[in-house]
């Protein structure tokens, strides 16, 4: 898989907001925010991190409040529906920090793989495959059930994007959370179809000779978390805890 545009150039100045806390790192012309690295050092004293950090990346259909699930996880500061700035061009990528630890958090607001011309959506997803060591993959449960087109697209984005950078020499996680989950299929099939779907699509993928029997586990591991409604707070909490603890 080629990308239409380069992710190594420096473009359009960063958009910041120091006060809520997270800065724009690509832009809509698919280059890093001019001045990026120096807000996100003096917002977060990057420097003094060394090696001593992960970043991981949300991604999701556009129409998800990721945005608002990462904050409720993580206590970061992205903006939400309502916020004045909520409306970030579909095609940037933004980054803040998780509370108390070292890791950053990347929204790609356009992963979804809606066609093969988004030239935005594969930019978006050849970078966070290459750096990010976790992604976290928004669902509802009827994605699940319909074998969603926009998720597969996505993933078999993912698939391709991960083989032609690192093909087995890396394993990135695949976290798939269940947002507002009713209950009414238990995780464990939730999962079950999951990995179904994925492996069937991680055989039809087009690959390379060298990379051709690779396996979905040489390059994947993956997990799924079903959240409850926050109207439930107890059960929230625990999924929350089990989260944290993978």
């Amino acid at each position: 898989m080629s990308t239409a545009k380069s992710v190594s150039g420096i473009g359009s100045p960063a958009a910041v907001n120091m006060m809520a806390g997270w800065i724009q790192m690509l832009g809509h012309d698919n280059c890093f925010a001019w001045g990026m690295q120096e807000r996100a050092n003096a917002k977060w004293c990057l420097d003094s991190w060394g090696a001593d950090y992960h970043a991981v990346a949300i991604v999701g259909p556009r129409s998800s409040e990721k945005s608002m699930l990462m904050n409720d996880l993580f206590g970061t500061e992205f903006p939400v529906p309502g916020c004045y700035d909520a409306k970030p061009n579909p095609k940037d990528i933004r980054i803040s920090k998780v509370c108390n630890a070292n890791v950053l958090v990347m929204d790609a607001e356009v992963l979804h793989y809606s066609s093969p011309e988004n030239d935005a959506a594969t930019c978006n997803t050849a970078f966070v495959a290459a750096t990010a060591s976790a992604l976290i993959i928004d669902l509802r449960e009827d994605m699940i059930d319909e074998k969603c087109d926009a998720i597969m697209n996505l993933l078999r984005g993912i698939f391709s994007a991960h083989l032609e950078i690192f093909d087995r020499r890396h394993k990135t996680l695949l976290l798939f959370i269940v947002s507002d989950h009713t209950g009414r299929e238990i995780p464990e099939d939730l999962y079950r179809k999951l990995v179904i779907n994925m492996k069937l699509d991680w055989i039809e993928l087009t690959k390379l000779r060298d990379v051709r029997r690779c396996s979905l586990e040489d390059c994947f591991d993956y997990e799924l978390i079903a959240l409850p409604s926050k109207h439930y707070p107890e059960r929230f909490s625990a999924a929350v805890s089990q989260l944290y603890a993978l």
